[in-house]
């Protein structure tokens, strides 16, 4: 925290490439593991019905896919520029800075927000991610016909900071109204 009545801090597309290679190997690691687990319990726990070599060539397609999943969200993550993303919360409410767009967000245009980050009942992993990412959070603004939300990105060693002086100014939502954890 800058001082008591505030909160800043900026990602780096440096940061954010590295960050994001860490969850692509995160990710890779855990469903890697998953597919060996799942291929010696079917393979090991089968009868003679696998024999003729269909299991091999389904089980050979399914394990390319997820390579090549990995492959695109890697060539992604190092071709791609991130933009510099810039975040100050005072008392008057929030600036956010995008490259050289900034934007001011008064406390008064938002009803609640919600912690995406906390959306799922995978903690080990969402721990893990948070340690690499730091927390998403979304502000629900005031509109009466479809919700519309402003994403904000914490720091993995600021998101509690940035938890409680979101929730000084604006309630939390208990994920009823939130965006679909499936976007």
């Amino acid at each position: 925290m800058n001082e008591s009545n505030s909160l800043s801090w900026e990602i780096t597309p440096l940061e954010k490439k590295l960050r994001n290679q860490l969850l692509i190997r995160l990710y890779l690691f855990t469903f890697s593991g998953f597919f060996i687990f799942t291929f010696f319990n079917y393979y090991f726990s089968s009868d003679i019905r696998h024999k003729s070599g269909d299991f091999f060539i389904q089980f050979f397609f399914v394990i390319s896919v997820a390579v090549v999943v990995a492959g695109v969200a890697y060539l992604i993550n190092n071709f791609f520029p991130y933009p510099t993303r810039r975040y100050l919360l005072n008392n008057d409410g929030i600036v956010i800075g995008i490259n050289e767009k900034i934007r001011f967000y008064a406390w008064s245009e938002f009803q609640s927000f919600y912690d995406y980050s906390s959306r799922s009942t995978r903690t080990s992993i969402l721990q893990k991610e948070r340690g690499i990412n730091g927390k998403i959070y979304y502000l629900r603004k005031n509109n009466r016909f479809f919700p519309i939300y402003l994403k904000v990105y914490s720091e993995p060693d600021n998101y509690k900071d940035v938890f409680d002086f979101i929730s000084l100014h604006l309630p939390v939502d208990n994920g009823r109204n939130a965006p679909n954890p499936t976007w």
